[in-house]
């Protein structure tokens, strides 16, 4: 609960469980760590996701969290050069960059609620 100067009890902040930061490593699960916290990215309760993306369904995933209103960008891109910001790259941008990771690799995208 929070409390007014006066000492009578205010409105509870109805943002408080939001969620500033999650990073999400789940050996080639993250697509279904994030669809389990569907509730939280349509209402934009978390702000800033890092998650592994692989070829295989990148683009998928990243479509999903567009969708839900985030931007995102690939942390390290093919060129080895990393975005100043997850606004910087449309969704045609990051396909283009997912489809050039190897086979059996993977990459850290960078994804936040778009403003």
């Amino acid at each position: 609960m929070f409390f007014s100067d006066d000492g009578n009890e205010a409105k509870k902040n109805s943002r408080k469980r939001d969620v500033l930061f999650m990073k999400v490593d789940m050996e080639d699960n993250e697509f279904e760590v994030l669809k389990s916290a569907e509730k939280l990215l349509t209402a934009r309760r978390i702000y800033n996701i890092v998650a592994e993306v692989r070829r295989d369904h990148g683009i998928e995933m990243v479509k999903y969290l567009y969708d839900r209103g985030y931007n995102c960008a690939l942390i390290r891109d093919d060129k080895g050069k990393t975005p100043a910001t997850c606004r910087g790259q449309s969704l045609a941008q990051i396909s283009t960059a997912i489809k050039r990771i190897p086979k059996d690799g993977f990459s850290d995208i960078f994804c936040c609620v778009a403003s």
